[in-house]
């Protein structure tokens, strides 16, 4: 009797062993799913968004260099967790310690310049929406810059201290293999999905975020003010919180 149940124990551990490998073999997939469907809609290179998400949220799993969509950082201190429930946890707890300067997702948003254009935490978090954003706020760092080193600077820091050595890291990156990321997106309860209209460098108008949808929407030139006016400071408010 006493076998029977150690066999039993031990295909119990291989089942929750074996959908936990599964569960982290989908997950590791999410950001590139993400930079492969959001390149599509932006004029962004995919090789930039794709080398940035290795920059800001890249760890080893299962023996492959990966973005890690459940990635936190708290002021220099990383995090990553297993599922977007428990970086969800760790983020509330944190701001509801006070903290402000943290960074969130594929690509790293800063909450306290950018969760407010957010439905939720949990969207900020989401795979799909967090690389939506971070490929119009690259749009508008472009358009302000005309080049794609300054934009890559900026999209990190505006003081040259510290993004001429983020810029240095992203240059010695080797090219991505972008046939990685030639797969479609896979539904999932761990990513939103919305539209994105398709912009070109020669746009010049801003974005907008509706709610409560919270797609992403190009205006064209309906409105002369940059999107992002500046990565440390918005001196104008960066989205339209409403066209309703």
């Amino acid at each position: 009797m006493q076998r029977i149940y150690s066999a039993i124990y031990v295909c119990i551990a291989l089942m929750l062993f074996s959908g936990a490998a599964a569960a982290q073999s989908l997950d590791m997939r999410l950001c590139d799913q993400s930079i492969n469907t959001v390149a599509k809609s932006t004029f962004v290179p995919k090789s930039i968004l794709f080398k940035i998400a290795r920059l800001e949220s890249g760890r080893r799993v299962q023996d492959q260099m990966v973005s890690w969509p459940w990635t936190l950082n708290n002021s220099g201190a990383g995090y990553f967790f297993a599922s977007k429930s428990g970086a969800a946890q760790k983020l509330n707890k944190l701001m509801a310690a006070g903290k402000k300067n943290i960074d969130v997702g594929c690509m790293q948003l800063n909450i306290h310049w950018h969760a407010r254009y957010f439905n939720s935490i949990e969207a900020m978090l989401s795979p799909f929406e967090n690389v939506s954003y971070a490929a119009k706020y690259l749009e508008q760092l472009y358009r302000e810059t005309e080049s794609w080193e300054k934009t890559v600077k900026y999209y990190h820091s505006r003081n040259p201290k510290f993004n001429s050595v983020y810029y240095a890291k992203f240059r010695d990156m080797a090219e991505p293999d972008l046939r990685q990321l030639s797969q479609p997106l896979m539904a999932s309860a761990n990513q939103g999905v919305f539209g994105i209209m398709q912009t070109t460098a020669r746009d010049k108008g801003s974005l907008i975020w509706v709610v409560p949808q919270g797609s992403l929407l190009f205006a064209g030139t309906a409105m002369s003010a940059p999107a992002f006016t500046d990565i440390r400071e918005f001196r104008v408010a960066p989205l339209v919180p409403s066209l309703q």
